[in-house]
């Protein structure tokens, strides 16, 4: 800018002078254009630092593993043996971290949870249990017997639940327990009508 000034604070018309005050010029606004550029991306550099640090550190309090109780037991249905089933334990209140297994050919489930310590079992407290077995039914094309949808428009999955609603609803089912500190054993008996 000084040079331009002086270029023409003094009349240099010549031609070669006036492209080199005219080149030096530019590459002086070209110079604090990068440095504008470099303290911008400098600052961002910073804030983009501060960012993942804060996200790092929010991450890290969930990582905590919170001390479980095991939970084992058998899911009967009439009497019989309930496989292939999943159970979920879901915390009274909203408080809580919600707990499932899955019964084996035997019956017999184990409560996980997520963040357990050693994720076998519930957090200690207040739940509702529900259940769920789900039967697929495949169909093949052309099948008079594919199930339709109310506008006719065949479908072919169908899925039937064979547990009785009322324990696959956490607002409708009558279950509950109670985890205590402790390994424990909880049998769970369902009832179909």
């Amino acid at each position: 800018m000084l040079v331009l000034k002086y270029c023409l604070k003094h009349y240099f018309f010549d031609s070669k002078t006036l492209q080199f005050c005219l080149r030096q010029y530019f590459l002086s606004n070209q110079i604090h254009v990068m440095k504008g550029m470099f303290i911008c991306m400098r600052k961002m550099f910073v804030l983009s630092l501060c960012l993942f640090l804060l996200i790092c550190l929010a991450g890290c309090e969930k990582g905590r593993k919170l001390k479980t109780e095991y939970v084992e037991g058998i899911v009967t249905l009439d009497g019989e043996i309930l496989s292939n089933t999943t159970i979920t334990f879901n915390p009274v209140g909203g408080t809580g971290e919600a707990a499932s297994g899955y019964t084996g050919e035997k019956g017999v489930y184990t409560l996980t949870s997520v963040n357990g310590d050693d994720k076998k079992g519930a957090l200690e407290g207040e739940y509702k249990i529900t259940l769920s077995k789900v039967k697929v039914t495949e169909f093949k094309e052309g099948d008079p017997k594919v199930p339709k949808d109310h506008r006719g428009i065949p479908y072919y999955v169908q899925q039937k639940e064979l547990i009785p609603k009322i324990y696959t609803k956490i607002n409708s089912t009558p279950l509950t327990y109670s985890v205590v500190k402790g390994k424990q054993k909880h049998d769970i008996e369902l009832k179909s009508k």
